[in-house]
């Protein structure tokens, strides 16, 4: 269903809007693929430079990107234009050293 949302740009970032009206960013869509893993028992993040989110899933350990399952580097290896737009979900918190 979310494939067929139309792209707004950055507005929409729930994903309320991605499922029910209809409108997606990249926002919205790691907010849907969060709640799916999440519901699933996995804890999730998302992430990303500025201007842009990405989902991400905690498997054994490691993070990984949702989007064809790479996996992250250390948090003391991102580059200083990234960021943690929603801290995972098992309620740890990730501080990126910028």
């Amino acid at each position: 269903m979310v494939e067929k949302a139309k792209d707004l740009g950055e507005a929409p970032f729930s994903a309320y809007q991605a499922l029910i009206e209809l409108n997606r960013g990249c926002e919205s869509i790691s907010q849907v693929d969060s709640a799916v893993f999440d519901v699933l028992g996995y804890n999730t993040m998302i992430y990303g430079p500025e201007g842009h989110a990405e989902s991400a899933i905690m498997i054994n350990g490691k993070w990984y990107n949702l989007t064809g399952l790479h996996r992250l580097p250390d948090f003391d290896q991102w580059e200083k234009d990234f960021y943690i737009y929603v801290q995972p979900t098992d309620g740890s918190k990730i501080t990126l050293k910028h």
